[in-house]
């Protein structure tokens, strides 16, 4: 009858709305991974950065020294 095929109809309805949503959690969390990856990456590079600059200020101020002393 009706509210038998309206409750099939709702069942069907809420299978399809949580499958959705389980697959939006998983992409949402794989998306979550691979942000946090580059993140970290970033962070990597921009320690590396950071410490070659540390060491071209060392050179520059050691060429500055050679300039006056010369």
């Amino acid at each position: 009858d009706v509210i038998d095929s309206t409750r099939e109809y709702q069942n069907q309805f809420f299978i399809r709305v949580n499958s959705t949503g389980n697959r939006l959690s998983d992409l949402i969390q794989r998306i979550i991974k691979v942000v946090s990856e580059i993140i970290d990456e970033n962070e990597t590079q921009l320690r590396e950065l950071t410490d070659n600059v540390g060491r071209f200020q060392q050179k520059i101020s050691d060429i500055q020294d050679n300039i006056e002393e010369a």
